[in-house]
């Protein structure tokens, strides 16, 4: 009697902890797709922040591009490495909805004859006189068009590559809508402030 108790004792332990475990390993899996990298303008470095308040792109409008400044083909942010074996570029890519406060690494192929494109890191309006950093502007780029950042010249791509650093701020407009499940391939980039 008293081995039956203990063998059933044991089992349910064991589904217990079996339980626990799927639900630690799915707890975990879920928080590592929430967080996202934001920068701390104080110490001036970047954090992983968890769980932040955000929409996914996955949830947002999937067509709200009518004014052209909501283009799903433009994504921007930050430079952080290259890897020339596979043709990649990464990029700590700005999250939508969020003002650029937070940023996730996300991977970009590079075609095998990329165009590279430098604007200034500085931008006078026009009308008012205003300075603007080129990073922090919106710029139209309607369905079908390609995008054309301020004053925007041709660079070679080796200088971009050996220049380029976490600083480094990119706008990319890729071939069709960006995707967290296929490749993301570049039609066009353009790097900001190697020119200036």
């Amino acid at each position: 009697m008293h081995k039956k108790l203990l063998l059933y004792f044991s089992i349910l332990v064991v589904l217990v902890g079996a339980f626990l475990a799927i639900f630690y390993f799915f707890q975990k899996k879920e928080e590592e797709s929430l967080k996202s990298l934001s920068f701390n303008p104080i110490s001036g470095n970047w954090e992983e922040t968890k769980n932040p308040q955000r929409i996914e792109l996955n949830e947002a409008d999937p067509n709200p591009n009518k004014d052209g400044l909501n283009n799903r083909t433009v994504v921007r942010g930050y430079f952080e490495q290259i890897n020339q074996e596979k043709n990649e570029i990464t990029i700590k890519m700005a999250l939508p909805f969020t003002g650029e406060s937070q940023y996730k690494l996300a991977t970009f192929k590079l075609p095998p004859d990329q165009k590279t494109f430098c604007s200034p890191s500085t931008i006078e309006d026009q009308i008012t006189g205003k300075t603007h950093e080129t990073k922090s502007l919106g710029f139209i780029v309607k369905n079908g068009q390609t995008m054309n950042i301020s004053r925007e010249q041709p660079i070679d791509f080796n200088k971009f590559y050996e220049n380029a650093n976490e600083k480094t701020y990119v706008f990319l407009q890729l071939t069709k809508d960006y995707s967290e499940k296929e490749s993301n391939y570049i039609q066009k980039m353009v790097v900001v402030g190697l020119c200036d």
